[in-house]
């Protein structure tokens, strides 16, 4: 049972590290998509 919190722990944190990239990623296009106008 141990094991699995730590699993989902880390399950937790790639997906939040994820988002955050995808977040950043989405960002720069959206600005980089305003500077070509």
């Amino acid at each position: 049972m141990k094991c699995l919190k730590q699993i989902l722990k880390i399950i937790m944190g790639v997906i939040f590290a994820v988002l955050l990239v995808y977040y950043a990623v989405a960002k720069m296009i959206i600005t980089f998509a305003r500077s070509i106008r």
